[in-house]
Parts: structure tokens; C-alpha cells; sequence
């Protein structure tokens, strides 16, 4: 039923059509009142038939009013349920685009339950108000436009083809406003780069002369739309370079270390040696002494074992490896693990205390985690426990928690299992120890990593 708009449209469709078939009643019942009255007024005893006809006309006009309250209410009925059909579609649509809202806005009703006593300007009123809380979520929603700007990145929203909006960096690169770009096919801008296997290598007229590759990354929502970024190929192959310089200056590092190390365990035999030779006149200092530099020496074979990583292929940069976070404030040990680690073809980061691990845990996900025990506050076990917490509370998969300690009794073990730890490793350990617990643990990774 169609709603007619303007000034007068309560009288033109309510009051009017109920009113005037009540006055052209009325008016025929004062003209026969009239005329019954001039006949009563020629008659005799008319005193008595003009009390009836008086009262006729006020019976007559008392129907005409029920009746025009009658129409009134029924034109009144018929008007409201003009209504329902635009109510029930606005309510619809506002349905339509409360689905539409991500989940973390949907922590409220929309709609109450409908009243089946509510009048229609109560339903209106509680569409209306809907209606704002439904823009006030909208305006919570990503703005996808901003994000699209703040990109450093070349970037681009699409639909169907078409190009809808593109970011500053795609602007400048082109050379174009992105008024002239905007509309465009989008097969017009990226050209398929020649010899390129996959989709994923374009090329793009600069705004100087010339073309360059770019790499593409595109979304689609299954609707048509599609969010596309471009990444430079000349500057990942650059990246990669420094990333590929910075790898073998590390491995000369490594070795002129090793060779240190070597050197300084050669200098630690013959003392030991000399000492032997003296443990009866050195008495108890003598054989403390004995014990640390014996202790020292072993851990000298240890790093000397594990300095000297066999050369490992370039990995793919899009390849992901294991990543391993060392939490000890031991730089000895520290060093000795990260050399058989990083051996291993794992990705190794370290830290010197338990609030630093925490706040790496935030930034990034490791897949093992070797915990020192005896720490400065938070220790080991505190660590840990605030570790799971984190990851219980942020729905993330738990890592591999391995504690690291010189005291490994039964108690101890039941200690690191109630902190959560999964495994523990008795110091001072060996490389090959270091590498077995590894492989228990990232079994499949550490074999193609290594192999």
C-alpha cells in the first residue's frame, strides 16, 4: 500500500472520507426535520409532533455521530497498517546489515522482541533508535580506506576488474591522479611480467619511462572485491643480498671464534696438566681449583664442538623455520646454544631475563623455549607460569617450555611440571644433548632443516 507525503494527508485519508457521507446524512435528516416541522406547524395538537420530530432529529444525529466514529476508527485501522509493510522492510534491511557486522560488534541485541500490543508510532520510534545504534557499530567497523592509505606499499581495492581506490604510494609509482585511475580495468595498470610462471609477478609503468616487476599479493571476499599489494622485486632482491652478506660474515665470525676457542682450550691442557702434578702440596684450594678449571675446560670442548655448523643451502625467504627463544643470563651458555641451534637451521633469539621473554612472547610466537631456572626475579618457574597464562588467555598454541637447571631431583621435575614446562635439560649440557632434545621435540623440522 503506498504512503502518500505532503501537508494534509491526515484529512485527505482519514478525516474526509469518514466525514463527509456522516454530514450529507445529517443534512438530510435537518431537511426532513424541516419539513416534518412545517407539516406539524399546519396541523393542530402539533405541540406533541414537533417534541417528536426534536427528538428524532437528536436520535438521528447521535447515529450519525457512532457511525462517523465508526468509519473514523476503520479508516484509522486500515492507515496504520499502511505502515507495517515499510516497517517490516526497514527491519529487514537493518537485520541484513547487523549480519554484516564483525563478531566482536555483535555483543548486544539489535532488535527487542516485538510487543504484540505496540502501537505503530512505538515501532517506528524503536526502528529509529535502532537504526543509530546500528550506524554507531558501523562507524567501530575497519576502515578499510585508511588502512589502504597509511600503507607504505603500493596497494589497491578492486571490484569485479575495476579499480575503486588506490594508496598514495600506487599514485606517485604510476604518476597519476587517482581520480584518472579510479575506474579503470585493472588489467589496463598490471601487465603480467614475460616469463613470469603464476600471476603473482606484474609489471607497472612508471611515471618516468620505463616499467618495473612487482610481486602481487591479492584477497578476494568471494564477492567481487579483491585487495591487491605490491611488493618490489628489485628490493627484496636487494634485501636479500645484504641478507646473504650478513649470513657469511657471520659464519667467518663463527669460525675465527672457533679458532680462538681452540686455541685457548690448547693453552688449558698443559695447566691442568701442571697442576696435576702438584695436587698433594696444593691441599684443598689447590683441588677447587682444579675442579673449576676442569669444569672450564670441558665446557671449552663443548663450544668447540657445536662452533663449526656444516654449510647449510640459502633458504627460500618465504621458507618459515623453527624459531627458538634462549632465556638465560649466562652469556656462556647462551652463546653455546645459539652455535648449535642456528647449526641446526633454526632461527634462534635470546634473552636475558625473564621480563624480556615476556615481552617478546607479545610480539612474536616461538616454537621452543629454553628456560633457566635460577634467574633474577621473575625466575624460571614464575616465567613460565606467566607464559601459559598468556597463551591461555590469548587462544594461541602452546610452545615447548624446556627448563634449564643444575638440579633436576623429583621434586624439582614436579616443580617445572606444575609451572607448565614440558621438559627439562641438566647443565652443563653438550651440544649432541642440546641437539637431541631439539629433534624430540621439532622432530620433522630439525630432520629437513638438517638433512
Amino acid at each position: 500500500m503506498r504512503l502518500d507525503s505532503g501537508k494534509g494527508v491526515l484529512w485527505k485519508r482519514l478525516v474526509w472520507p469518514a466525514l463527509w457521507p456522516c454530514l450529507a446524512a445529517e443534512a438530510g435528516l435537518v431537511l426532513l426535520c424541516l419539513l416534518a416541522w412545517l407539516m406539524v406547524w399546519r396541523a393542530e395538537g402539533g405541540l406533541g409532533l414537533l417534541m417528536l420530530t426534536v427528538g428524532a432529529l437528536l436520535l438521528g444525529s447521535a447515529l450519525v455521530l457512532v457511525t462517523f466514529l465508526l468509519l473514523f476508527q476503520r479508516r484509522l485501522h486500515q492507515w496504520e497498517l499502511g505502515f507495517e509493510a515499510p516497517c517490516d522492510q526497514l527491519e529487514h534491511l537493518l537485520r541484513n546489515v547487523y549480519s554484516s557486522l564483525p563478531s566482536r560488534l555483535k555483543n548486544q541485541r539489535l532488535l527487542p522482541a516485538r510487543d504484540p500490543d505496540e502501537g505503530i508510532e512505538s515501532r517506528l520510534h524503536g526502528l529509529l533508535d535502532t537504526q543509530q545504534r546500528l550506524l554507531e557499530r558501523l562507524s567501530q567497523r575497519p576502515q578499510l580506506e585508511a588502512m589502504l592509505e597509511s600503507l607504505a606499499h603500493p596497494a589497491f581495492l578492486a571490484h569485479e576488474g575495476t579499480l575503486l581506490e588506490v594508496n598514495r604510494p600506487l599514485e606517485q609509482l604510476l604518476g597519476r591522479p587517482r581520480s584518472a585511475l579510479e575506474g579503470l580495468e585493472l588489467g589496463y595498470v598490471l601487465r603480467h611480467a614475460e616469463g613470469a610462471e603464476t600471476d603473482l609477478r606484474v609489471r607497472l609503468p612508471l611515471a618516468k619511462e620505463g616499467w618495473r616487476e612487482f610481486r602481487l599479493i591479492r584477497l578476494e571476499d568471494g564477492q567481487g572485491f579483491s585487495l591487491g599489494l605490491l611488493e618490489d622485486l628489485d628490493e627484496q632482491r636487494h634485501s636479500l643480498a645484504q641478507l646473504t652478506q650478513a649470513r657469511d660474515r657471520a659464519r667467518q665470525e663463527a669460525s675465527l671464534q672457533a679458532g680462538y676457542l681452540q686455541q685457548l682450550q690448547q693453552e688449558l691442557v698443559p695447566l691442568l696438566e701442571t697442576l696435576e702434578n702438584y695436587r698433594g702440596e696444593m691441599g684443598e684450594e689447590g683441588s677447587a681449583l682444579e675442579s673449576r678449571l676442569q669444569g672450564l675446560s670441558d665446557l671449552l670442548a663443548s663450544l668447540v664442538d657445536g662452533s663449526l655448523p656444516p654449510p647449510e643451502a640459502t633458504p627460500s625467504p618465504v621458507e618459515p623455520r623453527p624459531q627458538v627463544l634462549i632465556v638465560d643470563d649466562g652469556p656462556v651458555n647462551v652463546m653455546l646454544a645459539r652455535q648449535v641451534l642456528e647449526g641446526e637451521g633454526l632461527r634462534v633469539v635470546t634473552a636475558s631475563g625473564g621480563e624480556e621473554a615476556l615481552a617478546l612472547q607479545r610480539e612474536q610466537r616461538f616454537d621452543l623455549v629454553l628456560m633457566d631456572i635460577y634467574m633474577p626475579a621473575p625466575d624460571g618457574l614464575e616465567s613460565s607460569r606467566r607464559w601459559r597464562e598468556h597463551e591461555a588467555r590469548r587462544g594461541e598454541p602452546p610452545s615447548v617450555l624446556v627448563a634449564l637447571t643444575a638440579n633436576a631431583s623429583e621434586a624439582d621435575r614436579q616443580g617445572f611440571r606444575e609451572a607448565g614446562m614440558d621438559d627439562y635439560l641438566a647443565k652443563p649440557y653438550r651440544p649432541h644433548s642440546l641437539i637431541e632434545l631439539v629433534r624430540r621435540w621439532l622432530p620433522a623440522s630439525v630432520r629437513e632443516q638438517g638433512s
